[in-house]
């Protein structure tokens, strides 16, 4: 693999970046379902780049007659890789027509190993203790206000973008690494509603399949026609504090809390402005305009139950929240540290506390100076 111009280091990077998958799954999935959604989430923000396959640009290096028809990109990566005279570069040059075989074999071999770890841990976790049913379908539509679809949406882009950046490191076609790459969320997440299928407690859900296509095709849709993401799904949380009056549905510490309770989660669609383009391009490179939901007054998933353990809960409003507010688009900034612009961009999923301007039928338009 390009041994004429330059040596590489073994793809170590993808062996440790799917090693801490496993190890998020490994820590997180213990009890309930939704902590299914926070491997998928934190593993893979492991290694998701600044715009997956955005960062190519064409390289001017010298080639000989073995590959003169052959297209090359110049492949920004997490680490350095080392040339063959000892230097380190943060540039990887790949064909972008021969995919290294190797690399592959061991990213796809490291995601099976993760995919099937997810699924036996899975089972063991919350389905094992569950009467099995024949397969059947569930409509889970309207639960929590639908705030569990925008968290498919959520996890399945951040997998999808994960997936395409790893296929783009083995030097795949551009389109089809996308195309590949870009399975990732569904079908990481698809292994929720096939052992929920056969679940007597729970359904296949077609609501939530199609919520883990659409976020899939936000990343893909975006790398095809744009070659970069321009609109970012992101996530927040702040302390709602419901979460004590049900701390076994809500969340009992701050972990479970930020996976379980949405009343404090709002999910994002955050724009980037300058690269909309046109006058746009006068705008800060790293200035977002993000578009927020949540939920509020949510003590069950479509009512609120009057007891709890025998104790008498209070009575709240449920309703609806939408969000505008700026923010940050980090993948944008450049430090001059490669280490700060790296851990940048893989904080990119998070949106920037911020003002923001809510609206919300009860209370109609706040203005808050900070939220998260």
């Amino acid at each position: 693999f390009l041994t004429e111009f330059r040596f590489y280091e073994v793809s170590s990077v993808i062996v440790k970046q799917e090693k801490n998958l496993i190890i998020n799954a490994f820590f997180i999935i213990h009890e309930r379902k939704k902590y299914l959604f926070s491997v998928m989430r934190t593993g893979s923000f492991f290694f998701i780049p600044s715009n997956a396959g955005a960062y190519f640009t064409p390289s001017d290096i010298t080639i000989d007659e073995k590959w003169e028809n052959t297209h090359f990109d110049k492949v920004r990566v997490n680490s350095p890789v080392y040339t063959m005279q000892g230097k380190t570069t943060l540039f990887d040059t790949i064909p972008a027509s021969r995919t290294d075989k190797c690399r592959l074999r061991v990213t796809l071999a490291a995601s099976a190993v993760s995919w099937a770890g997810i699924l036996i841990l899975l089972n063991e976790a919350w389905y094992r203790n569950y009467p099995r049913s024949s397969f059947h379908l569930y409509n889970d539509w309207g639960e929590w206000f639908n705030m569990d679809k925008t968290g498919h949406i959520f996890s399945s882009y951040a997998l999808s973008l994960a997936g395409i950046h790893l296929m783009r490191r083995t030097g795949m076609e551009r389109n089809k690494a996308v195309w590949t790459g870009g399975l990732y969320g569904p079908v990481f997440l698809s292994t929720i509603e096939i052992l929920d299928g056969f679940s007597e407690e729970w359904g296949f859900s077609l609501p939530d399949m199609a919520s883990n296509i659409a976020g899939s095709a936000i990343a893909v849709s975006q790398e095809l026609i744009l070659g970069q993401q321009v609109a970012r799904v992101k996530y927040s949380y702040h302390e709602s504090g419901l979460a004590g009056f049900r701390p076994d549905a809500l969340g009992s510490n701050l972990p479970e809390k930020m996976l379980k309770d949405y009343n404090g989660q709002t999910h994002w669609l955050s724009v980037n402005l300058c690269k909309l383009g046109g006058r746009m391009e006068i705008l800060p490179p790293w200035l977002n305009i993000a578009f927020g939901y949540s939920a509020y007054g949510m003590l069950g998933g479509y009512s609120n139950p009057s007891f709890s353990n025998g104790t008498k809960l209070p009575h709240f409003d449920r309703y609806r929240q939408f969000f505008l507010a700026p923010d940050i688009d980090l993948s944008a900034l450049e430090t001059g540290s490669d280490i700060i612009n790296a851990l940048f961009r893989r904080l990119n999923f998070i949106k920037i506390p911020s003002p923001a301007l809510e609206y919300n039928r009860v209370d109609g338009f706040r203005l808050h100076l900070l939220y998260f």
